[in-house]
C-alpha cells in the first residue's frame, strides 16, 4: 500500500515538474519573441 502511494506521488510530482518547466520555456520564448519584434521594429525605423 505504501509503495503504491509512493509511486503515485512520484508520478504526480514528475508530471507537475514537466508541466512547470514547459510553462517556463514557453514564457521565456514569448519574452524572446517580444524582444525580437522590438529589434525588427527598431531596424525598420533605421
Amino acid at each position: 500500500m505504501f509503495a503504491t502511494l509512493f509511486i503515485v506521488a512520484l508520478v504526480v510530482s514528475v508530471l507537475f515538474g514537466l508541466i512547470v518547466s514547459t510553462e517556463k520555456v514557453l514564457q521565456d520564448r514569448e519574452d524572446y519573441v517580444v524582444i525580437d519584434e522590438r529589434m525588427i521594429d527598431h531596424r525598420s525605423r533605421l
